[in-house]
């Protein structure tokens, strides 16, 4: 029995008016001088189409009004009221992403519902593209953020058709705690088809080191540490692979705690991997990475890099080993240029069957030699047809064809990217700055001559530099990706683009002798606030 003057709790009576079984969830009250009212989420729309319904008090019963009926989930309403003012706000996915609406009471009927937030769509980011082609299929690995973290993910383009499936998700540790390096992972595809992905990951308790995965019986196998399973505070990243004639070479940056970096590399010739060799014959203080590049021959493997020497005076170096044993051996590609903070870099090597290997990097060359400055950076193409023993003259990629005083020029931190065809073709792909604006270039070049340039990305677009992106570092809008597709003949190229004005999207090209043609994207990321 209650006490004597403690009040009884009235009948309960329902409030909204919905048909049976049909679920209304989250209420919210609020009182003022325009009365009493409960707000809710309401399903007699359906049981994944959640609508805002709310309901006045008369006196006598409640009376029930429609807030809001849009496509798509409306949750979580919250009601407010104040003197003759009654609001109600809720989470609104009418288009898509989660947006806040609301709606204000009006004496017999709600408002129409106004969006609240004018925040811009937020686009996940796909950096890092990497080609590898064969028997007609071009296969291709990316960073993708469409999760809110970095994953790696792969597409093929087919031989039959021109459209890319739909990206599957490389097995990475990412989805459980791994932390993936911005530079992404590389690919190969060897004679029999296999395809090979290198990367770096840290995954707790081993720390950070290179990462292998072979795609085999149509799935990817579990990765392999090349690197190590111990955590020494070393750090492993930017690795590189080749693949020919089933042999499989990696090669990768290592960081020491006192910031010196070294390059190791490991093959396998079908009888396991090998203990990973240092190529540099000294470690270099002071670098984060050392960008490089690796290929290999019917008998040679071949690792590149940019090396600074003092006051910055920058060379690219070929180091080469026979497979069957020996130590390396060492070649400038570069030619000498003396001059303070003239550097060279971001290598990349492929060899061709017959055997000559090609070279592109990014440097830098004397406007008005002998004076030192002011300096100009480009692309520069070398070829060897001796096995790297000696390379030929650069040629400088991206003059304009017919005018020897007009060049692309390109920033240092540039990525050229590097593929062999046939009869002597090379495809480049690289950015440039034409007119003050940065976008992507392919020069094709036949026995070292340029016949081809074309601009493929938009001119439009802001390109961005290296630097922080969405809180994670970033390598800059610099690096795309080129194979050759020889049953097709035709090459095919991949690069980031920011025509979304927001976040770089993967584009892909093909070249097949007529003209190069963008073609759909690659992946056609969700919209995410």
């Amino acid at each position: 029995m209650p006490h004597r003057g403690t009040a009884r709790p009235g009948a309960p009576q329902r409030v909204d008016g919905a048909p049976a079984r049909v679920r209304s969830l989250a209420p919210t009250l609020a009182a003022g001088d325009a009365g009493l009212f409960v707000a809710w989420q309401d399903y007699r729309a359906g049981s994944s189409n959640a609508d805002i319904y709310a309901a006045r008090w008369t006196g006598a019963g409640w009376s029930e009004q429609m807030v809001t009926t849009a496509p798509g989930p409306q949750t979580q309403p919250a009601l407010a009221a104040t003197g003759a003012h009654v609001r109600v706000v809720w989470q609104d996915a009418r288009q898509g992403n989660q947006d806040i609406f609301t709606a204000t009471w009006q004496g017999s009927a709600w408002s129409e519902a106004t969006q609240v937030n004018a925040n811009a769509a937020r686009t996940p980011y796909q950096m890092a593209p990497a080609l590898a082609s064969f028997s007609g299929a071009t296969q291709a690995v990316f960073l993708d953020n469409r999760k809110g973290y970095d994953e790696l993910w792969a597409s093929t383009l087919p031989l039959e058709g021109d459209a890319w499936h739909a990206p599957a998700r490389l097995p990475t540790w990412a989805n459980a705690g791994g932390d993936l390096a911005t530079e992404g992972a590389q690919i190969a595809v060897d004679g029999g088809g296999q395809l090979h992905a290198v990367w770096s990951e840290y995954v707790w308790p081993y720390g950070r080191h290179i990462h292998y995965s072979v795609y085999q019986g149509g799935k990817w196998r579990d990765p392999v540490r090349l690197s190590g399973d111990e955590d020494d505070g070393h750090k492993r990243v930017a690795p590189i692979v080749a693949a020919r004639n089933g042999v499989v070479a990696v090669a990768w940056t290592d960081r020491d705690a006192q910031g010196s970096v070294q390059l190791y590399a490991t093959w396998n010739t079908g009888a396991g991997w090998s203990t990973p060799s240092p190529v540099l014959t000294a470690s270099i203080p002071e670098r984060w990475v050392l960008p490089a590049t690796i290929g290999l021959s019917d008998s040679q493997l071949f690792v590149a890099w940019g090396e600074w020497r003092t006051n910055g005076r920058g060379r690219i170096l070929v180091a080469r080993r026979m497979l069957q044993g020996g130590g390396w051996s060492y070649t400038q590609a570069s030619p000498p240029v003396e001059s303070d903070w003239c550097v060279q870099e971001h290598p990349q090597l492929r060899t061709d069957a017959a055997g000559k290997v090609h070279l592109v990097w990014s440097g830098c060359a004397l406007r008005n030699p002998p004076d030192a400055w002011p300096h100009d950076s480009f692309i520069f193409y070398a070829l060897s047809t001796d096995g790297g023993v000696t390379f030929g003259p650069p040629v400088r990629v991206g003059l304009t064809i017919g005018r020897e005083d007009e060049a692309h020029h390109n920033d240092a931190a540039s990525r050229p990217a590097l593929a062999t065809g046939a009869d002597g073709e090379v495809m480049v792909l690289y950015p440039s700055r034409v007119e003050g604006r940065w976008t992507f270039y392919a020069a094709l070049l036949q026995n070292g001559v340029m016949t081809m340039i074309q601009r493929i990305g938009d001119p439009g677009a802001d390109w961005a530099p290296a630097g922080e992106y969405d809180g994670r570092w970033y390598d800059g809008d610099s690096r795309g990706a080129v194979s050759y597709d020889a049953v097709r003949q035709r090459f095919v190229v991949l690069f980031p683009d920011r025509r979304n004005q927001r976040a770089p999207t993967l584009y892909a090209a093909t070249y097949g002798g007529i003209d190069i043609e963008l073609s759909q994207w690659l992946y056609l990321p969700a919209v995410r606030r």
